[in-house]
């Protein structure tokens, strides 16, 4: 199915921690050509600490999950108060 919506023009997968197991299930795919794009999730407390350490590894266990070295695109969501 993937291989169908990149002919037909799909080059763009969306994915995030939050959406369950979607990182590792996208990692078990084909997915050469496409570009990834994945949202790290939002931190109740956001200081600059935590985000210091938070952030690194998040991403590195999205890498790994994708089975990538790298992704297209990658979004820090935060909630206001």
């Amino acid at each position: 199915m993937l291989s169908h919506a990149h002919s037909e023009g799909v080059s763009l997968l969306d994915t995030a921690k939050m959406y369950g197991d979607a990182e590792s299930r996208i990692g078990t795919l084909h997915t050469q050509g496409m570009r990834i794009v994945t949202k790290m999730p939002a931190l109740a407390d956001a200081s600059n600490q935590k985000l210091g350490k938070f952030l690194p590894s998040a991403f590195s266990e999205s890498l790994r999950n994708l089975k990538v070295d790298r992704v297209y695109l990658r979004y820090l969501l935060q909630f206001c108060r």
